[in-house]
């Protein structure tokens, strides 16, 4: 084997190695890190709260022009249509009443304006929460009869959850988030999905009653498939509809694509394509 020099540095040498890009920063101290820390703690007691509502720094300078005010009525109305439907599905995903989507989806909204930093963000009901929250609801129920109701579960659900997160954001833990690996979010929410399309086929072809939820996806597809000759004319108002949306929303799509240095054309195109859900 080769022989290999090892070069030994003690402490004395390496007070000595210079780092170009840090020979202009300040070296500070622990007792002048923890001096800084503890400085002015009315200020920053004071920053603190006003970080928690950002809407106050640019609300007072919303811009009163006609155009800022029509462009977000147009975008309110658009969301309204699009959730409406949406969280009303996705309630009855949760094993909840229709109303308790539109509950969710208001008051979302609402609670964020105050604590708002993304304006890209879409808060309310999602389908893959929905459906956890209504296979919780199962299994509770399953256990413990009609002891709680379907509402009682999921809002005591919805509570404990807001507590977490409203603990990590009030103590500024949200890069655990960054600990959770994309693939694993991507699985889990491609197999949701499959599991949520799965479910509603029975619906869709008009048989639901007649098909058991299975506790695993394929499953549930297998039972789907051996009643499809049970298919009802139900089925058709569905399949036809289905048809409609998509031929929309190809055509619609192709449009603004062919339409994209068209600012107006463009728009208009796109408040037409959301205009699909309400129809």
């Amino acid at each position: 084997m080769a022989n290999t020099n090892y070069t030994s540095i003690n402490d004395r040498e390496l007070s000595y190695i210079e780092v170009p890009e840090y020979n202009d920063k300040e070296l500070v101290g622990g007792d002048d890190y923890v001096k800084n820390v503890f400085r002015s703690p009315v200020k920053r007691s004071l920053n603190y709260v006003k970080g928690l509502f950002p809407f106050m720094e640019w609300f007072p300078h919303y811009p009163s022009h006609p155009d800022w005010i029509l462009s977000d009525f147009i975008t309110g109305v658009t969301v309204a249509i699009v959730l409406v439907p949406q969280s009303m599905s996705y309630a009855k995903l949760a094993e909840l009443s229709p109303e308790y989507g539109l509950y969710s989806a208001f008051i979302g909204g609402c609670f964020y304006f105050i604590f708002a930093t993304s304006r890209e963000i879409c808060i309310g009901p999602v389908a893959v929460l929905s459906t956890e929250v209504g296979k919780i609801v199962t299994r509770v129920q399953a256990k413990y009869g009609d002891e709680f109701t379907a509402n009682e579960i999921a809002t005591t659900l919805a509570l404990i959850s807001g507590g977490i997160v409203l603990g990590i954001g009030l103590l500024r833990l949200g890069f655990i988030v960054e600990l959770i690996s994309l693939p694993a979010i991507l699985a889990f929410t491609t197999g949701s999905a499959f599991n949520i399309v799965t479910g509603q086929l029975a619906g869709l072809m008009g048989y639901k009653n007649k098909v058991k939820k299975e506790d695993t996806t394929y499953l549930t597809m297998i039972q789907f498939l051996k009643h499809l000759p049970d298919t009802k004319v139900d089925a058709a108002y569905g399949l036809v509809g289905l048809f409609i949306l998509y031929l929309w929303q190809f055509v619609l799509n192709k449009l603004i694509e062919r339409n994209k240095h068209n600012t107006r054309r463009k728009m208009a195109f796109n408040y037409l394509l959301n205009l699909r859900t309400a129809f």
